[in-house]
């Protein structure tokens, strides 16, 4: 699996070097395929999309600047990428998703307004194969709780979350 992904950012950095390059579309889809590589809160995904060039009007007068800026975008992207690939060619891969911070706040968040026993049974849920059995027992447990608890849980877990 690495050396497709390995192939597809190599493209990406081939890409650079076109003759009709175009910053915009080639960070969308570098940010993509970064994200489906790394993860969605992937830090290489933040250095893409500060990539930048300057469109100032003392840029726009000085065309000879303005291939300047150019150039330094495409070091700084061509740099990204190598350590991306050099990431995936020695195998230290990290996942960063949203899904795992996620889990965390959810599971944060009931590990502070449950009691332990109460943790213990909804946690146990998980290892439960049966869908529709451990639906229910969840919503016993939930609905047993105090309207307040169940807020600030939500409350707690929404303001983790970056939607």
């Amino acid at each position: 699996m690495n050396e497709k992904q390995i192939a597809l950012l190599t493209l990406q950095v081939e890409k650079l070097e076109q003759r009709n390059f175009d910053l915009a579309q080639w960070k969308t889809f570098t940010e993509s395929l970064l994200a489906g590589i790394f993860g969605d809160t992937s830090y290489k995904i933040k250095q893409i999309q500060a990539i930048n060039y300057d469109f100032s009007s003392w840029a726009l007068r000085d065309t000879s600047g303005n291939a300047d800026f150019m150039v330094a975008a495409k070091k700084t992207a061509r740099s990204i990428l190598e350590a991306a690939i050099l990431e995936l060619e020695l195998g230290i891969v990290k996942m960063e998703t949203k899904t795992d911070s996620s889990v965390d706040a959810v599971k944060q968040a009931l590990e502070n307004y449950l009691t332990m026993g109460q943790f213990r049974a909804l946690s146990q849920l998980s290892e439960n194969n049966n869908y529709e059995e451990s639906k229910r027992k969840a919503k016993e447990l939930l609905h047993n709780l105090k309207e307040e608890a169940l807020i600030d849980i939500l409350s707690e877990i929404m303001a983790k979350m970056k939607f």
